[in-house]
């Protein structure tokens, strides 16, 4: 594989080992490649190879890196692509293919470009600005130099870009250099000076090429320009930014006999203005070496800066009360005025920008904290920031200097004193400070100068930032101190905010993990009662009783309207609790005469009564060691009360006809749609068995105070109705719904179960409101929209059952649903009363009962 390089004024090739898979480019010695060129950084971008091919990534270069003319971050490239660094071109071939002929056919094709950049042509034009490129100002301006007439260079550069790019991204970045490229080009529309040239060299630096002109005339330009390029308004997060230029300028034949002499000039000049303090204008040296200036510094006192009107904009600084003593630290002790110089404002002055912008806190104060190392000449940077338990915690760490032995974390002994005293704490000499000279982390580290300031807040100290140097005693003057001290207070507010968003977030994950835990808690109890359908607030505080009466081996009385499903939570109790092994035995009282509900709770033996032709065990011993279920408590006899409690007291009892006594280990959970409190006071209750059957009582609501679950019950039964049959899961209409939800439901769960099944067997695909009972269209309400009640024409139950016979249901299924409709109402009619409900209805007390067991009613 081969390189080949043109840097503007020569192209050659280099041939790299075979198996490369990493080259590195840039102006450090130590890179693959070197590019000597003053726009390029010292690792500024690398091509790598991956199992895809080839890719360019930009390596955080202060000037960006081009791929065909276009600015990128990361990219695949092709053999054959044209890597831009400043004003270098690189392009490579692919390994294997003819690299020597390849490489000088790649050398023709450059030195071809580099001859035809005078014309215009692609390579003559920048393309991001649209301005002259590299290539044609280095030709043009060989061109002019060879003339007689003087002619000043002018280069200009934006203060701040790297920063700008780090904080607001390349994007934004170069929105920034297309800004400046316009305000330059309306100074240049201004001039008087004929055949003038503007381009851009590489990232924000500018050269403006003055035929005819001296070196005051380029500086009055430059000065046009620096009012052009602040005046400019800003795209997007930047609109409230002032932009800074700094200048160079140089001429020939007074400074330079060459184009290439008089570049350097004017860099040198350039240079001599960003050390100065950026903004400012600097005219080359003349007979006392490059470094040398000529005419007067602008002045660097704060009002006379553009960053002043940033930080007035800002709210953070206000010229009118420069000198003033500010409160710098915790304490609230005065502290001597600030004393920045123009370098330290105008850093500020970014800073103070971009704490207005959408940048996360760690990225602004990496990025600005890494500037500011620059700035005071430290080596290390950290910010850390209290947490809202009062713990210091590391948020940013900068090393200008990785690799170094010792500690990479800052002394803790400083920070405590920081923190603990809440003012500035600068180290002159750390091995010959009495304070610190112990100190672990410094010695090992080799630190001598220190500073920590503390980021106040109020009377908190919220933060602290600390720099560190190995450079010898004394590295942190007193403008260092003062630079830092103004970057401590004007971090304030973003770090009151992240600690309040902070505060929040451990608020907000607090609540978030006890929500987990509720929902935790309420999945638990969904498998745990899975069997009992609901998910309104009322069920789930039912499940929150349940779980923990079924814990207990207590007695349990749970009442319920007739229908709410009491059997259903009796049986979770008993299979949630420890004798979840054990029987669960259920019987209803009222279903039973009192002598048979006391043999079929207690047995009899052989000849106990005609008709006892064998022992038979009780249903109280049968649960022996589990839960025994007795519904309809309410309706046992006085006598049978009697029996039960000594049961409950002795733990044992006497079969029917029988003379020996069997001890019994049971649970009882009793049920009644009655209030058993209220039959003891009116005297139809035995007062000592309500309070043993009582100790922990259960309320199953009705449906009617739950009506948020009836979509849910309604959807449960269709399908246990659809698996049984085979058939397809019926849909339940907009129309039909509502009406189903507002139906006060008298019988509950039950109820609403069998007008499932009868909908299921009339309805096809769709269940709508025709196919509703009667009873569900009745009584308009707010809540029952009359407009569905006017859709059914039907007047009484022979009409509806015709009406379904005709739209082609089986005669044998409408019969079957009218008579689980009636059942049901009935039986509801008169509270679950059995032989009540078969006299009714003209039936046996058998009948009724084989009838039930046929359609499942309970």
């Amino acid at each position: 594989m081969r390189i080949v390089i043109d840097d503007g004024s020569k192209a050659w090739s280099e041939a790299l080992p075979e198996g490369t898979e990493r080259i590195s480019l840039g102006r450090a010695l130590d890179n693959t490649v070197v590019i000597e060129d003053a726009a390029a950084s010292r690792e500024h971008c690398a091509l790598e190879l991956g199992e895809g091919g080839w890719t360019l990534k930009d390596l955080k270069s202060r000037n960006g890196t081009r791929l065909n003319g276009r600015f990128v971050e990361q990219t695949p490239v092709e053999p054959g692509d044209v890597v831009g660094i400043g004003g270098t071109l690189v392009t490579f071939t692919a390994p294997g293919v003819g690299s020597q002929e390849e490489a000088q056919r790649l050398e023709r094709e450059l030195r071809e470009r580099q001859e035809s950049v005078a014309h215009p042509d692609a390579l003559a034009v920048d393309p991001l600005t649209g301005l002259a490129s590299y290539p044609a100002l280095v030709c043009e301006l060989e061109r002019l130099t060879q003339h007689p007439e003087p002619v000043a260079a002018v280069l200009l550069d934006l203060d701040y870009l790297g920063l700008l790019n780090d904080m607001f991204g390349m994007r934004a970045g170069n929105d920034v250099i297309v800004e400046v490229a316009r305000a330059l080009s309306e100074a240049v529309a201004e001039l008087p000076v004929a055949r003038t040239l503007i381009g851009r060299v590489a990232g924000g630096k500018f050269l403006v090429m003055l035929p005819s002109a001296r070196a005051e005339q380029g500086a009055e330009f430059a000065e046009l320009a620096r009012s052009k390029v602040s005046q400019r308004v800003l795209p997007g997060a930047l609109s409230e930014a002032t932009l800074s230029l700094s200048a160079g300028v140089a001429e020939v034949p007074t400074d330079a006999d060459a184009w290439d002499v008089l570049l350097l000039r004017a860099e040198a000049a350039l240079s001599t203005a960003k050390r100065g303090g950026r903004d400012r204008v600097e005219l080359a040296a003349r007979g006392a070496g490059e470094d040398a200036l000529e005419g007067p510094r602008r002045p660097s006192a704060l009002k006379d800066t553009k960053t002043s009107g940033l930080w007035a904009a800002s709210g953070l600084w206000n010229p009118a009360v420069q000198g003033l003593e500010l409160k710098g630290d915790a304490t609230g002790a005065p502290l001597r005025p600030l004393t920045l110089s123009h370098a330290g404002q105008s850093l500020l002055g970014f800073v103070a920008q971009a704490l207005g912008s959408d940048l996360e806190l760690d990225t602004l104060l990496e990025v600005s904290l890494g500037v500011l190392l620059e700035a005071v000449s430290a080596e290390r940077g950290f910010v850390l920031l209290r947490t809202p338990s009062g713990a210091a915690r590391l948020r940013v760490r900068v090393d200008r200097a990785p690799g170094r032995a010792g500690t990479s974390l800052p002394s803790q002994a400083v920070l405590r004193r920081v923190f603990d005293e809440g003012s500035l704490l600068a180290v002159e000499d750390a091995p010959q400070d009495p304070r610190f000279k112990d100190s672990e982390s410094l010695v090992l580290g080799g630190i001598r100068s220190v500073l920590a300031v503390p980021v106040v807040w109020g009377e908190q100290v919220a933060g602290v930032v600390y720099l560190d140097s190995r450079e010898g005693p004394g590295a942190f003057d007193t403008e260092a101190q003062d630079l830092v001290l103004a970057f401590s207070r004007l971090i304030v507010g973003p770090v009151r905010r992240q600690l309040l968003l902070q505060a929040k977030d451990e608020e907000l994950e607090r609540a978030r993990a006890a929500l987990a835990r509720t929902r935790e808690q309420e999945l638990r109890l969904r498998e745990r009662y899975g069997n009992i359908i609901g998910d309104s607030a009322a069920m789930k505080t039912l499940f929150g009783l349940l779980d923990r009466v079924a814990d207990t081996s207590h007695p349990v009385l749970i009442h319920g309207e007739s229908g709410t499903g009491k059997e259903l939570v009796a049986a979770a109790v008993h299979y949630n609790s420890p004798r979840r092994d054990g029987p669960f035995i259920a019987e209803n009282c009222a279903a039973f005469s009192d002598s048979l509900l006391e043999s079929e709770l207690f047995g009899h033996v052989r000849g106990a009564f005609t008709g006892a032709n064998q022992d038979r065990v009780g249903l109280i011993q049968a649960a022996h060691e589990g839960t025994l279920f007795l519904d309809e408590v309410g309706e046992m006899s006085p006598s049978m009360q009697a029996k039960l409690l000594r049961v409950l007291q002795e733990g044992e009892l006497r079969p029917v006809g029988g003379r020996e006594v069997r001890k019994v280990d049971i649970r009882l959970v009793a049920a009644s749609n009655r209030r058993l409190r209220e039959m003891v006071d009116a005297g139809t209750f035995r007062e000592d068995l309500y309070y043993r059957i009582a100790v922990m009582t259960v309320d199953v609501p009705p449906l009617r105070e739950r009506r948020e679950d009836i979509p849910l019950l309604l959807e449960h039964f269709l399908k246990q109705a659809a698996a049984a049959d085979g058939r397809p899961l019926p849909t339940v209409s907009a129309n039909a719904l509502p009406l189903l939800v507002h139906y006060d439901w008298p019988g509950n769960v039950r109820e609403l179960e069998n007008e499932a099944k009868k909908l299921y067997t009339l309805a096809g695909s769709e269940i709508d409101v025709t196919h509703l009972s009667p009873k569900l269209l009745g009584g308009a309400t707010a809540d029952r929209p009359q407009s569905a009640i006017r859709r059914v024409a039907v007047s009484d139950a022979t009409d509806a059952l015709m009406l379904v016979v005709e739209q082609g249901k089986p005669l044998a299924k409408v019969i079957e649903a009218f008579e689980i409709e009636a059942i049901t109402r009935i039986l509801t009619a008169t509270q679950g009363n059995r032989s009540e409900t078969a006299r009714r209805l003209g039936l046996s007390r058998p009948g009724l009962l084989k009838k039930m067991k046929r359609y499942g009613i309970e």
